[in-house]
């Protein structure tokens, strides 16, 4: 009897690592003075 269970493409370790660093160092680059999401004006 043949196996009905499509396989589904997994994501290697080594991938999802990848992609975990990427979300966290872009989460933390929003915060950095100065950035696009840097909007305010201290010159007064």
């Amino acid at each position: 009897m043949k196996d009905t269970v499509q396989n589904r493409s997994i994501l290697t370790p080594s991938r999802r690592l990848a992609i975990a660093l990427w979300c966290l160092i872009s989460s933390f680059a929003t915060l950095v003075p100065g950035s696009s999401i840097e909007t305010r004006d201290f010159s007064r």
